[in-house]
């Protein structure tokens, strides 16, 4: 599956939970939203770095992982960087 397929599913998950928690607050949903987020993404960029190649900038690496995480997410469609 493409980031670009993947990602957006990762999010709808991630929506349908935080939204489904009956009795909570939206304080409370939004913080399990984050969380969840934040786990995904991290999961996300454990992946890219490890498809990367030897001797790349690790940080640079990092940033580009989550740049393109953000995008899709946010987008849902990969980015067009110039």
């Amino acid at each position: 599956m493409d980031d670009a397929e993947y990602i957006p599913v990762i999010k709808t998950v991630i929506e349908g939970v935080s939204k489904g928690m009956i009795g909570s607050t939206p304080t409370e949903q939004e913080t399990i939203k984050r969380k969840l987020y934040e786990y995904s993404r991290g999961l996300y960029l454990e992946v890219w770095l490890s498809d990367g190649e030897e001797g790349e900038d690790i940080e640079k690496a990092k940033a580009d992982g989550e740049a393109t995480f953000d995008y899709i997410y946010k987008n849902e469609k990969h980015p067009r960087w110039n």
